[in-house]
């Protein structure tokens, strides 16, 4: 199949299939500057892209008209070791490309030196396949000199020959090599073979915490605030490396049950703050369903981007839930940017309101409104694990509650309110008394009367001398409101509202 350069004027749109393809990270003769470059500037071929990516049906036609299988009997031979991997891989979501990768890798690597083995790369003998991603596949390995597992991750073959893909492929062996931190994964070396790069890490033996909660389902408060401050920890060394990794989720934090002890990995997203020379078009970097509102926009992403990214993420390990979740990608993204998430209690009602709050401060909207940087979300969950341990002795840290911009005003909105309110009612109630202590008690009124009863009763012979009543009532409540400055104090009497509600009748009966 021939594919078309992507000069396209700006009138024209990608077709359905061409979108495909790139959806599918096909190599193409397109440059991925073309890609980009349209892509940025158009909309439609934006929304259109991610209904794509969210259609698992035309993956299926893709991969029968694309992918070749191999007949070469070095392959045949390794078939019962390749279907061992097939579960690992189906799970990652690229189950159509097993064969591709069996064809590749029986060309790329050396013959095994046993038969339980796929094959040599240098001085690693590859075990199995772990899993695939968007851009690399990673290997299970064995160091011969060191003695030790490896993990070894290398660019996938429609990548290989693509420039632009090596080069974020080594800048994400880069990025993880500068970060020397427990919590965040080591670079052991990195090598080229064929022209196809890979670098080489530490096994971690243990699942990811996507795979921990779906087997267990959500974690114990304790466990997601211990993950979540050596995540924080982590974090804080990439940060202070200036590194923002933009697509922390749960299948890039892998538990090591060994130490217990959690590793961020897959650092192919992660970029210098201020770096724009590989890619403008962010708001398709990363999961959706992780992204912050500022990168699901397209806009510039600092550290407090990852700290979004980890709230949703705590928020996932806490409920087994994502907190925004749409039947569409725009659905996503839409709800990302402009709805709040449902409260974690109302999902599981063994989280704590200090977790609770932690969490809803992380999902803040705009940035300046989460916590500042990952060494303060780190502290505070040490304080909230303290606190869980010892409930007694040690109080929750108060910053542990949310205390947004928004909120803030919020609460000076309905606090100033609240007083305003108060200081009413006290008034009335110290006030009127006194108006009306000096109107004379009101008999039972009789069956009928007349204009003349009530003038004799009240000695108002003519309206204007009521109204002069009228006016002598206004200067006793100036003088009473006088005295209400000068903070004194007028005890209640019964039946006075009973008095008030009789003359207003007799009132309008007139």
């Amino acid at each position: 199949m021939k594919l078309v350069p992507l000069n396209l004027k700006p009138s024209e749109h990608v077709s359905e299939q061409d979108l495909q393809m790139i959806v599918a990270e096909r190599p193409t003769n397109w440059t991925q500057q073309e890609i980009e470059t349209h892509l940025s500037a158009c909309e439609s071929c934006q929304q259109r892209m991610l209904q794509t990516a969210a259609d698992p049906e035309w993956r299926n036609e893709l991969s029968s008209s694309l992918i070749e299988i191999s007949s070469q009997p070095a392959l045949q031979a390794r078939t019962e070791i390749f279907s061992s991997a097939q579960k690992s891989a189906a799970e990652s979501g690229n189950e159509f490309e097993l064969e591709t990768i069996r064809n590749w890798l029986g060309q790329l690597l050396q013959p095994p030196m046993h038969p339980e083995i796929l094959g040599r790369l240098g001085r690693y003998d590859i075990e199995s396949i772990i899993g695939c991603g968007g851009m690399g596949v990673v290997l299970k390995g064995f160091d011969r000199e060191l003695h030790r597992p490896v993990a070894i991750k290398m660019v996938l073959p429609r990548w290989a020959r693509n420039g632009t893909a090596k080069q974020r492929f080594a800048r994400e062996a880069r990025a993880a090599a500068a970060v020397l931190h427990p919590n965040v994964i080591a670079i052991h070396g990195i090598d080229e073979s064929n022209g196809v790069p890979w670098f080489v890490m530490p096994y971690v033996p243990g699942p990811s915490l996507q795979e921990l909660v779906e087997q267990q389902g959500p974690l114990p408060e304790t466990e997601i605030v211990r993950i979540g401050m050596q995540i924080a920890s982590g974090l804080a060394a990439a940060h202070s490396q200036g590194l923002v990794h933009r697509d922390i989720k749960p299948g890039n934090i892998l538990v090591d049950n060994q130490v217990n002890r959690v590793v961020i990995t897959d650092f192919g997203l992660a970029r210098c703050e201020n770096d724009e020379s590989m890619t403008k078009t962010g708001w398709l970097a990363g999961t959706l369903n992780y992204m912050s509102p500022e990168q699901s926009r397209g806009e510039d992403c600092d550290a407090r981007s990852d700290l979004f990214s980890l709230g949703s993420l705590l928020y996932f390990l806490a409920t087994g839930e994502l907190p925004f979740r749409a039947d569409s990608p725009m659905g996503v993204l839409n709800r990302i940017s402009n709805e709040q998430a449902k409260p974690v209690r109302s999902r599981n009602e063994q989280i704590s309101a200090m977790l609770a709050n932690v969490i809803d401060r992380l999902l803040e909207k705009k940035p300046i409104d989460r916590f500042a940087t990952a060494t303060d979300l780190e502290q505070i969950l040490h304080g909230c694990l303290a606190h869980l341990h010892q409930p007694n002795s040690v109080p929750a840290p108060r910053t542990a509650y949310r205390s947004s911009a928004a909120n803030l005003l919020r609460w000076k909105w309905l606090g100033g309110t609240a007083v305003a309110l108060i200081l009413m009612a006290a008034a009335i109630i110290w006030v009127m008394p006194k108006v009306l202590s000096n109107v004379e008690t009101i008999s039972e009124p009789k069956p009928s009367r007349t204009w003349n009863d009530i003038a004799a009763e009240f000695e108002l012979q003519e309206p204007a001398a009521f109204e002069g009543n009228i006016g002598r009532l206004g200067q006793q409540i100036d003088e009473l409101k006088s005295m209400l400055d000068a903070e004194q104090v007028w005890p209640d009497s019964d039946g006075l509202q009973k008095q008030v509600d009789e003359l207003e009748r007799l009132f309008r009966a007139e």
